[in-house]
């Protein structure tokens, strides 16, 4: 159920989720690619599934069945998605569970665009530390998916600041 029309791409508006830009280069290969386009209808899919019902509490469940249970902890670290999106959009790619999860973890509010995650964030980020309480390899997957994404947070900042610099003179 937590997967189920999840978005294959973070969320456009935490530009730390991914990499230079938005899209691959395959993407980015298309015979039309207009990347505002692709952009805002990331922005509606992930609007759509933070409103979804339900998602709230199978993220409360899933941290309840995880809690101090490495078989658990570990089952949950398998899942992944296995929706039409996934199979048609990126060639059969699937998006894990933990990842949707630190998306979710590591994105804020977007008021310009009416998109609010309800909650969802804090519930994400006490999820991921429970599923790694007391299980090393469940712990490994996540701390190597927020390196990334903090090693990414410096980038950008990094990037600003040569910007800031440059206009300095």
């Amino acid at each position: 159920f937590a997967l189920k029309d999840v978005p294959i791409r973070p969320p456009p508006w935490s530009p730390a989720l991914f990499g230079k830009s938005y899209f691959d280069d395959s993407a980015k290969k298309r015979a039309i690619f207009d990347e505002e386009k692709e952009k805002e209808a990331f922005e509606s899919k992930w609007r759509d599934y933070f409103g979804r019902n339900g998602l709230a509490t199978a993220l409360r469940i899933l941290n309840s069945l995880g809690t101090n249970h490495a078989p658990t902890q570990s089952l949950i670290s398998h899942v992944v998605s296995c929706n039409e999106e996934t199979s048609t959009e990126s060639g059969g790619e699937s998006i894990s569970l933990l990842k949707v999860v630190h998306w979710m973890e590591s994105t804020s509010d977007k008021t310009s665009a009416d998109i609010s995650l309800n909650d969802l964030g804090i519930l994400s980020e006490t999820l991921l530390d429970s599923l790694q309480e007391g299980n090393e390899e469940v712990k490994t997957q996540i701390s190597a998916l927020r390196k990334t994404t903090r090693e990414r947070k410096k980038e950008l900042a990094k990037e600003r600041r040569s910007r800031a610099l440059a206009k300095m003179g």
